[in-house]
């Protein structure tokens, strides 16, 4: 069974944590979705900002009671793009080493095979990330009259300095000042 987070960002994971919508936010951010936890979590939230399709970023802060995981079944190939704070988080790929996420930047490249996630309930956890598919990356390229080209297989072989970057980690940063600020973020992207 597919998982929907091409079109719907966090929203699955959003109501395995019980999450609700805050419609407050809803107006003031008309591209913009945050999920409010449940008052035992205390003053937590995801969330989304969907500026163009094919393009999510997602801002993050919660702590659970116990833990979480959470299967992912994107057809989408796309990248994932996190700027890692803090937090129990580890990422299981099939024929993969599972990879506990540390701070800094990382990549997940998305070929549509299912992957789980497991949020931990150690440590309040902390991230800002964006899921960009590759029709939108094609698109984006073609728009720019880019001559080369840039798949999602491509990815597979970046080291991590092509990505963990102090410029990214910027742009990660900016995005999340502005979610917290409850700003347009859409705009930053």
């Amino acid at each position: 069974m597919a998982t929907n987070e091409y079109f719907d960002g966090n929203a699955e994971l959003a109501a395995q944590l019980r999450c609700t919508k805050d419609s407050g936010e809803l107006s003031r951010c008309p591209k913009g979705i945050t999920y409010v936890f449940p008052p035992e979590n205390g003053d937590r939230w995801f969330i989304d900002i969907h500026p163009k399709t094919g393009l999510f970023v997602s801002d993050a802060y919660f702590t659970l009671h116990q833990p979480v995981t959470k299967t992912y079944e994107i057809e989408q190939p796309g990248l994932f793009l996190c700027s890692f704070e803090s937090g129990d988080v580890t990422i299981f790929e099939r024929g993969k080493k599972a990879r506990r996420m540390r701070q800094g930047i990382h990549l997940l490249a998305n070929q549509g095979k299912p992957f789980k996630v497991v949020f931990g309930n150690e440590k309040h956890i902390r991230y800002t990330g964006v899921w960009v598919f590759a029709d939108f990356i094609s698109k984006y390229l073609q728009d720019r009259e880019w001559k080369e080209t840039l798949t999602i297989n491509d990815a597979l072989t970046w080291p991590s300095h092509y990505y963990n970057t102090p410029e990214l980690l910027a742009a990660l940063s900016t995005a999340s000042i502005c979610n917290q600020r409850r700003c347009d973020a859409a705009n930053v992207f």
